[in-house]
């Protein structure tokens, strides 16, 4: 669920929906906190069963990655128009 949630939020914002550069920025932060809380979980429950979870972590980690760089991509953009405007 947690991986669908934000591979939706991925679409979204490469789609070029009509929103602003502000909401994408805060949907992708809430999405990469969630991540983040979910992987430390993971991080934690791996040590009892290492095999099943590290494929499920390995998952999550591909997702956040793919979460920050377009949150990075966002930012930089509206920086750029920032300054520019």
């Amino acid at each position: 669920m947690i991986l669908k949630l934000a591979g939706g939020l991925i679409q979204r914002c490469k789609i070029g929906q009509k929103l602003d550069k502000d909401t994408q920025l805060s949907d992708l932060k809430v999405a990469i906190e969630i991540l983040n809380s979910r992987i430390d979980r993971l991080e934690k429950e791996k040590k009892h069963n290492n095999k099943e979870i590290s494929s499920e972590l390995s998952a999550f980690y591909d997702v956040r990655f793919q979460l920050v760089h377009e949150y990075q991509s966002i930012h930089r953009l509206s920086l750029l128009f920032r300054t520019d405007g």
